[in-house]
């Protein structure tokens, strides 16, 4: 039986229920209510993130899967009972005919429940914390209708549900504005990254640059990077187990930013017995070569002293060792993942089975540019010490992007207990927690400053192609400061202009259409 759940003295008028008690009943097929084309809303079309639908499905009525059997209506509240902790939860927008996979819980609000309400209350964690415990299976866990409908929750009166939803409503606009601002600003400072390094292989030529051979624009000599390579090779095929008895295995996890992390850690689960010029030394290079995702393929690291004795690598990744005479490691590693490194990785990348893969060959083949070995020392230098800042920076708005996911969650907690009045000191707990010197529901102070900063370091080669947050904002307060008063001024305008239509959010996707941001469109002239 799941656990009653705590509740403090509950305010006037609260009350006490299954949460059955207050739904109404869900009847009827697709085939009873629709004709034509319908709208199908599976699990994949919930997003557990942003808690919305996101890319529903157009089909034919007679081309339904089996388990699209739920018809639903706006209002309705959608409760994914797979990996119930997800929080894959949303509630229904106005859709076309729309019909529910049986894997999504179907939650219709009686008269005296505001749908709104609802739908706050099933992501709470005083929800969940009754509810998990009642997961069958063990990959994929799952919770039946029943025990969601099951399940204990407190219920105000619906004018005070009424004045909750209306104040969370507020508030989590704030939060999910303050959200986009500080996504653009963790993009910008990857892209900002990008540009650092891309400009260390066009820099201008030193002294003894003077080589035979294809040379760069910038004076330096264009080689295969196979010639300046000792060895090449692939690693082991051997079973790998987290308490196995063999040697440490790095493995694709374990290629991280540019640098080998040791976490987390597989062993060979017999030992190699290898030669030991065969293992792991330090400034070795591995490369990832197979993966079903491109963008990993070619992805690379720096063996550093940290690795264990008698260390080896999987049979995935291709183990480069240079001649370090003419090349600094560092400068392999930059060079693949530079824009031009990226391209000619790409380019060369083959498929077999669903996956990508880059081989020997083709990453001996690669056209590296190699300025004289103290070049490449003084560049990787530079690049070291503009990174170190960059990556500072970084740390700061991964922080305050916590925060405020923390912040989003706290507001909905306190909201359907009834204690918004607290949420000011409440979420300046988040903010100590988290040393950013920002409200946590919008974590905006430290968003600005990244983005000066990293102006600064490079304003000519930060390019920026779509407005943001920022740029509005200069827009519509010219010349004012970024102090917290401002900008909460500021994200109240822009949620009456969402509010108004005057403005959308349009979710940003990457090439395998999940979602990683948000942007701002001005509705009606196109201009983001």
């Amino acid at each position: 039986m799941a656990p009653e759940p705590y509740y403090d003295s509950l305010p006037t008028g609260w009350r006490k229920v299954k949460l059955e008690e207050v739904l109404l009943p869900v009847t009827g097929t697709p085939e009873e209510h629709y004709t034509g084309r319908v709208t199908y809303v599976d699990i994949s079309s919930v997003d557990a993130e942003s808690r919305t639908i996101s890319n529903p499905h157009s089909l034919a009525l007679n081309d339904l899967p089996s388990r699209a059997r739920r018809v639903v209506q706006t209002d309705d509240v959608l409760f994914a009972t797979v990996r119930p902790y997800r929080r894959a939860i949303a509630l229904v927008p106005e859709l076309d005919q729309p019909v529910a996979s049986t894997a999504l819980c179907v939650l219709r609000a009686s008269p005296e429940v505001d749908a709104r309400f609802l739908y706050y209350l099933v992501q709470s964690d005083r929800f969940l914390s009754q509810l998990l415990p009642l997961q069958r299976g063990v990959s994929y866990p799952a919770v039946s209708d029943k025990d969601i409908r099951g399940i204990r929750v407190a219920i105000p009166p619906l004018g005070d549900q009424n004045e909750i939803v209306q104040d969370l409503d507020a508030r989590l606009m704030q939060v999910k504005l303050g959200l986009v601002e500080t996504e653009a600003a963790l993009e910008k400072s990857h892209r900002l990254e990008q540009v650092l390094r891309d400009k260390i292989f066009d820099g201008e030529p030193g002294p003894g640059s003077s080589f035979d051979g294809e040379v760069t624009a910038s004076g330096y000599p264009v080689i295969e990077l196979g010639d300046v390579l000792i060895s090449a090779s692939y690693g082991t095929s051997k079973k790998c187990e987290s308490d196995g008895d063999g040697e440490y295995v790095a493995r694709i996890p374990n290629i991280v930013d540019g640098e080998l992390s040791l976490a987390p850690a597989k062993y060979a689960i017999e030992p190699l017995s290898l030669d030991e010029v065969e293992y792991l030394q330090p400034n070795d290079i591995l490369v990832v070569r197979t993966n079903g995702s491109l963008a990993l393929v070619g992805r690379a690291a720096l063996v550093d002293d940290a690795i264990p004795a008698r260390s080896y690598f999987a049979s995935y990744l291709i183990r480069l060792r240079c001649d370090e005479a003419r090349v600094n490691p560092a400068w392999i590693t930059e060079f693949l993942a530079s824009s031009g490194g990226r391209a000619a990785i790409e380019a060369g990348a083959a498929s077999t089975s669903g996956q990508k893969n880059i081989g020997l060959k083709v990453l001996r083949s690669l056209q590296l540019p190699l300025p004289p070995r103290n070049v490449q020392d003084e560049y990787l230098s530079q690049f070291s010490v503009q990174m170190e800042r960059v990556r500072e920076e970084r740390l700061n708005i991964s922080s305050a992007l916590v925060g405020g996911k923390q912040g989003r969650q706290l507001l909905i907690e306190l909201g359907i207990s009834g204690q918004l009045a607290h949420a000011e000191s409440a979420l300046q707990g988040i903010v100590d927690g988290h040393d950013v010197d920002a409200p946590a529901v919008v974590a905006i102070d430290i968003c600005v400053s990244t983005e000066t900063e990293a102006s600064d370091m490079n304003p000519e080669h930060v390019a920026d192609d779509t407005s943001t947050v920022e740029d509005d904002y200069k827009e519509w307060r010219s010349g004012r400061s970024h102090s917290t008063p401002l900008v909460e001024e500021y994200y109240l305008e822009l949620a009456k202009r969402i509010a108004d239509d005057e403005i959308e959010l349009i979710p940003m996707l990457d090439d395998e259409g999940r979602k990683v941001s948000d942007r701002l469109r001005h509705r009606g002239d196109g201009q983001r």
